[in-house]
């Protein structure tokens, strides 16, 4: 991640990112998860055992899917982690 502004980066795991989207927030909140005010342990929790990601190129995309209560939802990110792609 860039700031196109100051051009600070920071690399984190695609999965932290897929976390905090808005349609992953609410999906796991309709299943009593709140990702906004875990314990680190229930995040640790989710990230290993609910989120899946794939990377695939040309073009770029991150894939992430995240089951929760018998649901998934599944999200494509382009290259900038902009959403390109919803499925439920």
């Amino acid at each position: 991640m860039r700031c196109d502004t100051c051009q600070f980066a920071k690399r984190l795991p695609v999965e932290l990112c897929f976390l905090g989207l808005p349609q992953v927030i609410a999906f796991l909140y309709e299943q009593d998860i709140n990702v906004l005010a875990p314990a680190l342990e229930e995040v640790v929790e989710v990230l290993h055992t609910q989120v899946d990601t794939s990377v695939t190129e040309d073009p770029v995309r991150v894939t992430g899917s995240v089951e929760a209560g018998g649901d998934e939802l599944t999200l494509s990110l382009d290259e900038q982690m902009n959403v390109v792609g919803v499925s439920r």
